[in-house]
């Protein structure tokens, strides 16, 4: 995943490898190792500060949603999709409307797996590369370390 942020007129950069189940966690590295490890009863994260990357967020992206505005309502019905790639790969790409996420948000779907390849607002863009499902995980890969 890369996250780019503006911050004061700078532009930030953050790049991090992960693996994300649903059921067992999250786990993050960058360019400095072991970054975070998520887990359903624990929480670990290096340095003093919690990682600004997301990217259970992205992937799980309906989760961003109040329970009041389900997934398959805050698309407009009538909009319609602008054909994009990300990273070589064909999605589509549809602009939701202010007021969730610090809105307007434009999200970019893969248009085979369906999986939010890219999240734009005005300051902030999470893209995924190297998309790999059904990947089998070790036990050990989301144990939040001592």
């Amino acid at each position: 995943m890369v996250l780019s942020e503006t911050q004061g007129g700078a532009e930030e950069r953050h790049e991090v490898e992960f693996w994300y189940s649903p059921f067992d966690g999250t786990r993050q590295v960058d360019a400095h190792g072991l970054l975070s490890v998520v887990s359903n009863a624990d929480h670990w994260h290096r340095g003093p500060f919690n990682p600004v990357t997301s990217p259970e967020d992205l992937l799980a992206i309906h989760r961003r949603w109040e329970p009041e505005a389900p997934f398959h309502v805050v698309i407009d019905p009538t909009s319609q999709a602008t054909p994009t790639k990300v990273n070589g790969k064909r999605a589509w790409e549809f602009v939701f409307p202010p007021g969730f996420w610090g809105g307007p948000l434009t999200i970019a779907f893969d248009a085979h797996t369906g999986i939010p390849l890219r999240a734009e607002s005005t300051h902030r863009t999470e893209e995924l590369s190297n998309v790999v499902l059904y990947e089998s995980f070790s036990n050990d890969l989301f144990i939040v370390p001592d």
